[in-house]
């Protein structure tokens, strides 16, 4: 039977989840599986819209920018967008197969013609549509690099969207690809420090990009460059509080999650103005959004209470910064201005639950009246016809049901503590407590009033008591309980069927009838009761009355039975209710997808109503309740329908939610909103008082029966005190007596006195102490046995899995004087499996070297790669580079470049690069290309790993070898220091020597005393052994004291005697005959022997003096050794620091490579894995392709079929059409008639006035053919209107084809470039390379350094260059050398020209002086030797009186001589 939709009246309360804002002083939330639409004026009294959504629930909501429309997306499998208008809710564009699961956000541009959606797990993708009233079709798509939670348009370009989520926050840009297709382009903004995240963003109109931080501060973000810009500004203090940023005309709003809302200036970033939100501490601002089109900005806010603030700016903002000091007025108001100042007014316009709704009840007094009750202990009075609260009372702690009093003014409260309230309401919106009982300790799940509202009948989760209460207009008392014998589950229910009726569902597999209770005792609180049982086919947890009969259901199934009041009820008893059949409902019901949760019934109105899991909502009603009105009110992800309750009068329906609201449904809109006014203004009630105004504390910690049986031990303990008193003074004088008698017994002989063991008053008393104390002792052996065993096999098995799987263990030598310490590598053992399959690869491998060997011979050479790599496996515990053992042994000799390069290319060929290999089997890391050859790699890798661990430890042995032998070299040394100290008796400052423990594996299995905190436990016998040995010791010590005095005496103490003493100890006494007494003189002989024993006793001083400084001498250089033998150990530990060092690089690169190498090979099964997912997945979406075209060909051939038989129903309306006017001719019109009737007959008017003098006959029949043409017109419509509904399914359909053969091309793209990267995965080889500090000649950066745009170069072809650099240099400096020398000789001749001048001249200046001397001098007549004169050196001249003058030769011609 097909479902009629239920309507929607009222949505009351807020849900919890981002408001949005609609235009118009409206904002926009999701409640359930509905969007509502409310005037933030509660002064204007327009009525709020409701709109249900389609599939499951919603996930997110969002506003068009013209406000014209909202969109909501689905979540679930294949989820949807769905856009819809603002007026009617109705749909306008549905967007299928958005996302898989959900979508994470989605948003629109400011210019509303694209709309961004990014779909949630497992695909997130970023896509963006062309958006249009006529539909959407997607722009681009793209993979995003994370999970976002906002995204936003750039206002000024569609283009750009700003991304946040996990702190991060990421610029989108569409782009054009190399291909020319369009693409999107992610790029991530770093935060101020690695520390800090991304909070919330927003742009302002002028395109400019604001954030928040984690750390409280404000930035603007540069977009070009996608860095931080500027100067950022600090808002709170408290920096993890979450924060929203909204955007308003030049400025920006930032609201805090400790209730502040703060305005910045958006150029500047500084603080203008500041309002705190009136909440509690345990409260936060959880939602805001921007009223974009008011006046000034204001602001709709939400908070994690459940309310909903209007903050409206009232005048313009200051231009320096204010801190609002407005004073709250009423922070407990529900509806109206909590404060106000110049600039600001607040004010609460919804005030709601939060979590769970668990109790609704319509009031039978007050018209429309509706009270809820929540988990968060506040009691709402609804007023239906307002749809807004009346009153709210906080209750303070947790709630579970309600319940009106039918015909008082009374209403029933319990909660999850057990208590049961009733208040009294006749005084509404005041409300007081008339009285509380506490009856359990665990949650009330339901309580019901009677028909007559003489009994409120009690249930409990966990408790097999239903209490009966017994309530009048001004009283109510506990009347008892009654036993049902089995507990209730959370789901329990109770229906009075009549006064003394009762139904009990408790969630079992039978329903429990209870009538004909019986008056309670004053000993006993149970009531006696006729049960009845009936058995059901389902565990029944919820029971409602409708008509003549009632209705169960269970939270474990989907059906509602429906069974007869005066059913087959049986006996109550345990075997009888198993022996049972099932009872046959009357009817049964399952229109829900899921378990039911709770059902309502109308009483005699013939309503049913229930609610599920799914969030579906079902009223039934009519004969047989088969008038069915279904629609999903809540979403299913959220819990579905939490509580819900049925007006028999009215008809309506309300139910809750778990998110704090409650829905007003039914079949028709009966409820017109009042519009008399605003709701009216008052305050939630913070306290409850009862009758006589004092305040009502918090519920009991004893239940009733608790409190009522501690009332009668209390009576009956005062009853039984008076003879408790008489006992004790009678055991007091009987005591006393004894006490007399032991104390005489103690003074007595010792013949007469009995032994204490006899003196036994109760001898079985005695023995049973005894026994329970042996018992004790006993217990304790035995669990400190249990518990000694559980640590020795804990022990052992520690040992066998972290000691001795170890081939090494884990040692550490110490240095003496210094902090340095070099630990060794512990070693695993080897499993035997593992040993086999190395041993295998390592056959295999050999295998193929002889094959590769063979072929080579055979074919020749094979192409290799070694010679494009030198690098080397090898590695050298001594070698400095420890790494290549291949290195440059020819020093700094430099050499040709050539034969560089052609010396590389002949050593490395892959015999010559294995032969330099520790393991010749190892594969060259350019060889690595194959899954096979890479597992391979990774065992021999481990083996070699292994193998440079164990070469260190050797060489760790050694070390440790060596500082054993230094240690005996020192504690040698160190005995003898203590012997001269104990012969100079000066302090013992022994230094301890010996290995460090963790030099010593063993000690880590050793226990020492020192270790044991506990005090040994010594038992009697152990004690008496030691006494005795005590006393044994004490008397061989008495005896042999005679000895020692006598050996001290005669032999100075030791057996070896006085020359034993050390010359230290020895004494030189003086001879008695040399003592002098009183009034006694020595004798000149005696004089003269007291000088000599004197001088005697002086040259033994003097030698005991040498002795001791030569012991000293001899302890300082013992000393000295000792610091030099520590000194040596600690400098060649620093060379085995070295070693460790070389070896920890080498390890981690051989890590690194072995982890490339796993890397690579899980990239090749991932790769594998999604291969063959896309290779499922394209034939999946072929088959479907196959399946759309199959469809896309039938449909249209539907259509062309369809489009025929329209054509041939407008041929019909043509031929009426060519009827009428033969008819016309017939009868002889004329054709100004004929035109007249015909624009006559085409409007479907009358002929009536036209045809006036034809016939009536005639009249008639055209007036038939007008009918009939009528009717012809509305076939036609219908055919038309059918056919455009087909030709947009047509349309949907190639739609959908064509998204088909989109994800076909997609796809197979992917497969593509999957392919490709696999196919390049053999020889894309991850490299490792080691690089020493001052070769990196890339800028480094402060946290990872780019390489992405620099060059890897070979370390021997930089040689070569350098080689090359120098064999040019050489040849330069050779050319420059020569240059110089031309030039020197070049200035040489120079100064040799002008040399010969200067000579030149003063030889002309000394041929004047001899011409003026001749002329006085008779030397002068011979020329000759005027001419030698002036030829001779001036050091001829001046030698000349040193002897003859030698020949002097006339001078001979000089090149460039000048006369």
């Amino acid at each position: 039977m097909a479902e009629l939709p239920l309507n929607i009246n009222a949505c009351l309360g807020y849900s919890g989840s981002p408001l949005v804002y609609g235009g118009d002083g409206k904002y926009l939330s999701i409640n359930g599986n509905i969007v509502s639409s409310f005037h933030v004026d509660l002064t204007r009294g327009e009525a709020s819209r409701h709109f249900p959504c389609k599939g499951f629930g919603p996930d997110m909501l969002i506003a068009h920018p013209s406000f014209h429309f909202y969109a909501y997306s689905e979540r679930g499998e294949r989820a949807a967008v769905h856009v819809c208008s603002m007026e009617d809710g109705k749909e306008a564009v549905h967007m299928p197969n958005v996302g898989s699961i959900g979508l994470d956000c989605m948003s629109f541009s400011q210019d509303g013609e694209s709309m961004a959606t990014i779909s949630s797990i497992p695909d997130h993708t970023v896509s963006i549509w062309n958006w249009g009233e006529d539909g959407v079709d997607l722009q681009v798509t793209g993979v995003s690099p994370q999970e976002f939670s906002s995204c936003h348009f750039n206002p000024k370009n569609s283009d750009q969207l700003a991304l946040l989520g996990n702190g991060q926050l990421f610029l989108c840009n569409v782009v054009n690809s190399e291909q020319g297709a369009l693409e999107l382009e992610f790029l991530r903004f770093d935060p101020p420090n690695p520390d800090v995240e991304f909070a919330a963003f927003t742009w302002d109109a002028s395109g400019r990009l604001f954030s928040t931080t984690s750390e409280g501060s404000l930035w603007q973000l540069d977009v070009s460059l996608y860095t931080l810009s500027g100067e950022p500004c600090f808002f709170t203090d408290n920096p993890w509080s979450s924060s929203s940023l909204l955007s308003f005309d030049r400025s920006l709003v930032v609201c805090t999650g400790d209730a502040r809302v703060l305005w910045f200036d958006a150029d500047s970033l500084s603080k203008l103005y500041e309002v705190r939100i009136p909440l509690s501490s345990s409260h936060s601002l959880v939602s805001a959004c921007m009223c974009s089109d008011s006046q000034r900005g204001d602001i709709v806010l939400s908070s994690s209470d459940g309310s909903v603030f209007l903050l409206e700016m009232l005048s313009d903002l200051p231009q320096t910064f204010e801190m609002s000091e407005a004073e709250v007025k009423d922070a407990d108001v529900v509806f109206g201005e909590m404060q106000r100042d110049k600039l600001h007014s607040l004010k609460r316009i919804m005030l709601s639950h939060v979590g769970r709704v668990v109790g609704l009840s319509f009031s039978p007094l007050l018209s429309h009246s509706l009270v809820s009750a929540g988990e968060d202990g506040k009691l709402i009075f609804w007023d239906c016809r307002k749809k807004c609260a009346s009153a709210v009372q906080d209750v303070g702690r947790p709630l579970s049901c309600v319940e009106h009093h039918p015909s008082y003014s009374l209403l029933a409260i319990g909660d999850e503590g057990g208590s049961v309230q009733l208040l009294d309401v006749s005084a509404f919106p005041k409300m007081k407590s008339r009285a509380v009982f506490k009856l359990f300790h665990s949650k009330v799940v339901s309580l019901r009033f009677s028909d007559k509202g003489k009994s409120l009948a009690v249930m409990a989760e966990g408790s097999s008591h239903v209490y009966l209460l017994k309530v009048e207009e001004s009283s109510a008392e506990v009347r008892g309980y009654v036993e049902t014998g089995a507990a209730s589950s959370a789901r329990g229910n109770l229906l009075w069927v009549r006064e003394e009726q009762l139904i009990v569902a408790a969630e079992l597999d039978h329903l429990l009838r209870i009538e004909n209770f019986s008056e309670r005792s004053e000993e006993e609180l149970q009531l006696a009761a006729d049960l009845s049982t009936i058995r059901t086919e389902i565990a029944c947890g919820q029971v409602a009355r409708v008509g003549g009969k009632f209705a169960a259901s269970s939270s474990r199934s989907k059906k509602v039975l429906l069974f007869e009041l005066e059913g087959s009820w049986g006996s109550a008893g345990a075997e009888e209710v198993s022996s049972l059949p099932p009872a046959q409902p009357s009817l049964t019901f399952g229109a829900h997808d899921k378990v039911v949760l709770h059902i309502a019934g109308g009483g005699d109105a013939g309503l049913l109503a229930s609610g599920g899991e799914g969030g579906k909502i079902v009223l039934r009603s009519g004969d047989d309740l088969l008038t069915v009105h279904a629609l999903r009110a809540f979403s299913a992800w959220q819990g579905g329908c939490s509580s819900m309750c049925l007006s028999s009068p009215a008809g309506l329906l309300a139910c809750a939610s778990c998110n704090g609201t409650v829905l007003l449904l039914a079949s028709s809109l009966l409820l017109e909103e009042d519009a008399s006014g605003p709701p009216t203004r008052f305050t939630m009630g913070k306290k409850l008082y009862d009758l006589l105004g004092e305040e009502v504390e918090a519920g009991e910690v004893r239940t009733f029966e608790e409190v009522r049986l501690l009332s009668i031990q209390e009576m009956n303990n005062a009853l039984n005190a008076v003879k408790k008193n008489e006992m004790r003074d009678r055991i007091r004088q009987i005591k006393a007596q004894l006490d007399f008698l032991l104390e005489k017994n103690s003074g007595a002989p010792e013949l007469e006195r009995i032994a204490r063991e006899e003196i036994v008053i109760d001898a079985e008393l005695r023995k049973r102490i005894i026994a329970d104390g042996d018992a004790r002792v006993e217990d304790t052996k035995r669990s400190i046995s249990e518990e000694n065993v559980s640590k020795e096999e804990e022990r052992r098995r520690i040992k066998e899995v972290a000691w001795d799987s170890m081939e090494t263990h884990g040692m550490k030598i110490h240095a003496f004087t210094t902090d340095v310490s070099v630990p060794n590598y512990p070693i695993l053992k080897v499993e035997e499996e593992r040993k086999r399959r190395i041993d295998r690869i390592r056959t295999m491998r050999e295998i193929e070297l002889k094959t590769l060997a063979r072929q080579q011979q055979e074919f020749g050479a094979s192409k290799s790669f070694v010679q494009f790599d030198s690098y080397s496996l090898s590695f050298d515990l001594k070698s400095r580079e420890g790494g290549d053992k291949t290195g440059d042994k020819t020093g700094d000799k430099p050499s040709d470049p050539e034969s560089l390069k052609s010396s590389a290319v002949l050593d490395n060929t892959d015999e010559s690069w294995r032969a330099q290999q520790d393991d010749p089997l190892i594969y060259h890391r350019l060889n690595v290309t194959t899954r096979e050859r890479k597992t391979a790699q990774i065992y021999m890798l481990e083996s070699f790993i292994t193998s440079v661990k164990t070469k260190f430890n050797a060489l760790f042995d050694e070390f440790l070898k060596k500082k054993s032998a230094t240690l005996g070299r020192m504690e040698e040394k160190q005995t003898r220091i203590l012997e001269i100290l104990k012969e100079l008796k000066q302090p013992d400052a022994k230094e301890a020597l010996g290995l460090h423990d963790e030099e010593q594996p063993n000690k880590l299995l050793e226990v020492s005393d020192r270790e044991i905190s506990a005090p040994k436990w010594v038992s009697p016998a152990e004690q008496k052994a030691k006494e005795e040995e005590a006393r044994k010791q004490r008397e061989a010590s008495a005896g042999d004291a005679n000895v020692e005095r006598a050996l001290n005496m005669m032999m100075g103490g030791t057996l070896a005697g006085v020359n034993a003493i050390s010359k230290l100890e020895q004494v030189m006494t003086k001879p008695a005959n040399l003592e002098v007494g009183e009034n006694e003189e020595l004798t000149e002989e005696q004089q003269q022997k007291l000088k000599e024993w004197e001088a005697q006793y002086k040259a033994f001083l003097a030698e005991q003096d040498a002795y001791a400084k030569s012991l000293e001498g001899e302890a300082k250089k013992l000393r000295s050794e000792i610091v030099e033998e520590s000194k040596k150990f600690d400098d060649q530990l620093q060379e085995l620091t070295d070693v460790k060092m070389r070896t920890e690089y080498k390890l981690i690169e051989l890590e690194l490579y072995k982890v490339k190498l796993i890397q690579a090979i899980a990239q090749e099964e991932d790769d594998i894995l999604a291969r063959q997912s896309l290779v499922l997945g394209l034939e999946e979406l072929k088959y479907r392709h196959e399946l759309a075209e199959k469809a896309v060909g039938e449909y249209l051939e539907e259509v062309q079929t369809f489009e025929l038989r329209v054509d041939a129903v407008r041929q019909e309306g043509a031929n009426l059409e060519k009827g009428l006017r033969k008819e016309l001719q017939e009868h002889a019109a004329d054709k100004e008639t004929i035109d007249q009737a015909m624009k006559a007959f085409k409007k479907r008017g009358k002929l009536d006035d036209i045809l006036q003098g034809f016939s009536a006959d005639l009249i008639q029949r055209l007036d038939n053919l007008v009918a009939e043409a009528r009717s012809q017109d509305e076939v036609v419509q219908e055919h038309v209107t059918q056919l455009e509904n087909m030709q947009s399914e047509l349309k949907r359909l190639e739609w959908a084809k064509t998204q088909i053969e989109e994800s076909i091309a997609a796809a197979e793209e992917e497969m593509k470039k999957l392919l490709q990267r696999m196919a390049q995965a053999e020889y894309d080889l991850d490299l490792t390379v080691g690089m020493k500090q001052g070769q990196v000649e890339v800028e480094q950066s402060t946290f990872i350094t780019d390489y992405s745009d620099a060059e890897l170069v070979e370390r021997s072809v930089m040689s070569m260059l350098n080689e090359a650099i120098k064999s040019r240099g050489g040849d330069k400096i050779a050319v420059l050398n020569e240059i110089k020398e031309f030039r020197k000789g070049i200035h040489l001749l120079q100064w040799d020209n002008q040399r010969l001048e200067l000579q030149e001249e003063d030889c002309l200046q000394k041929t004047k002086d001899l011409q003026v001397h001749s002329s006085s001098s008779p030397a002068s007549a011979d020329p000759q030797l005027m001419f030698y004169s002036c030829c001779e050196s001036p050091r001829a001249f001046s030698d000349s009186s040193k002897g003859p003058r030698a020949r002097v030769r006339p001078p001979r011609k000089l090149p460039g001589w000048r006369r």
